[in-house]
């Protein structure tokens, strides 16, 4: 791509806050929303480090230390090269190790199941092979990119897990749920506190069935004695893809707890250094299935979920509109609605959201004038603009260039 210019009288690109943007691509049918109430732990996943990097960059974005802000990016170059993401303090970086705990139900057709060699495949491949042959990314890969090579998400799945119980025992029977607002009284194991109940069960016995499968100690890479993040694999449909049969279970993240949100973690067998069992609690739960549109059960699972809910393991919010009422950022960015731009190739994080992590390189604009950059991810760079006049909240501007 060709750079563009960008003439600075009118700033028209992204708030330190975004806000709305025009009109844009009408969703499809999938139902493209999040339930309210659900995230991972307050230090769940990688939050803990990322607010640390967060509270460091801040710091430095306030004394205009734009050298030690950019350190990072500086390096990753050759991190990327080397294929080991260098350790940073002003970057999220390093290697997140993440387990696909597949599971099936005791009705589920044996025809409908793919085998742990191509989960690894879509998940954790460094580039697109067997599986996710013909497909932009995996797992690993899209945040390899994205990163320039400081973050790597790096795994193994494990399974199937084989329930004792068909289908809806974890899923609450359709018609005794009454809480979702999307125009069914399918249960999907959310819409009830008994359904809820019953999906947790069945995540807690997939992990039983395999705890001894797994050395857990690997995936616990701050030494917190608890697992850095479990994705839990279903073989159904997405249950958010709609419909009136559609009780499969919707994707979500989460935490394992009591009725009461207070973490019932499940213990492993696997035990420190310290003599600590290893615990498990924060999750992602996902459709093996899904395709191009994310809801063809012919197809194995996209990964636009998984990288989407990840990024709340690094603590950025969602940056659609939570009230449902535009669209937010939109598909523009990975924690808008890119996720399902093209579940296979989901929308890269917008230049707000790389800059709380450490993964673009921001130049400031001291003087009016005529600047050219390249489009993202071409070009790794955002320009700062600091808002002029009265700014106690110390708000700024992020400039990038996004071509569709």
């Amino acid at each position: 791509m060709t750079p563009r210019s960008l003439v600075l009288v009118a700033v028209v690109c992204a708030l330190s806050v975004p806000g709305a943007t025009g009109a844009q691509q009408a969703p499809p049918p999938r139902i493209r929303r999040e339930i309210k109430g659900l995230d991972f732990r307050k230090d769940g996943v990688w939050r803990r480090q990322a607010r640390a990097v967060r509270a460091l960059r801040a710091k430095l974005l306030s004394r205009r230390s734009f050298g030690a802000l950019n350190a990072p990016m500086a390096a990753a170059g050759a991190s990327l090269a080397a294929g080991v993401p260098l350790a940073s303090s002003a970057a999220v970086s390093g290697v997140l190790r993440v387990p696909a705990i597949l599971f099936k139900f005791k009705d589920t057709p044996a025809t409908e199941l793919r085998n742990a060699t191509q989960y690894n495949q879509v998940l954790f491949a460094a580039s697109p092979t067997g599986a996710s042959a013909g497909r932009p990314y995996t797992y690993r890969s899209f945040y390899e990119q994205m990163s320039n090579g400081l973050l790597s998400v790096q795994g193994q799945s494990y399974g199937y897990a084989a329930l004792d119980s068909n289908e809806v025992t974890y899923t609450g029977v359709p018609g005794t749920c009454s809480g979702s607002s999307f125009g069914t009284t399918n249960c999907n194991g959310l819409f009830s506190s008994e359904a809820w109940a019953r999906m947790q069960a069945g995540l807690r016995e997939a992990l039983r069935k395999l705890d001894n499968q797994v050395d857990w100690t690997q995936y616990d890479s701050d030494g917190d004695g608890y697992v850095d993040l479990v994705a839990f694999i279903h073989p159904a449909v997405d249950g958010a893809c709609g419909g009136a049969t559609n009780n499969h279970l919707w994707p979500r993240r989460s935490y394992l707890k009591n009725a009461l949100n207070i973490v019932v973690p499940y213990t492993t067998h696997s035990v420190n250094s310290q003599g600590v069992p290893i615990k498990v609690a924060d999750y992602i739960l996902d459709s093996g299935v899904g395709g191009l549109d994310g809801c063809d059960p012919s197809q194995i699972m996209p990964v636009g979920t998984v990288v989407h809910e990840t990024g709340h393991g690094f603590g950025l919010p969602d940056l659609y509109d939570t009230r449902y009422t535009s669209q937010g950022v939109g598909e523009w960015s990975l924690m808008g609605t890119g996720n399902w731009a093209s579940p296979l190739s989901p929308s890269r994080m917008d230049a707000w959201s790389l800059s709380q992590l450490g993964w673009v390189t921001i130049v400031p604009l001291g003087s009016a004038g005529t600047h050219s950059f390249g489009a993202a991810p071409t070009s790794d760079t955002a320009f700062y603009l600091p808002v002029s006049g009265s700014n106690p909240r110390g708000e700024y501007f992020l400039l990038e260039n996004r071509q569709a």
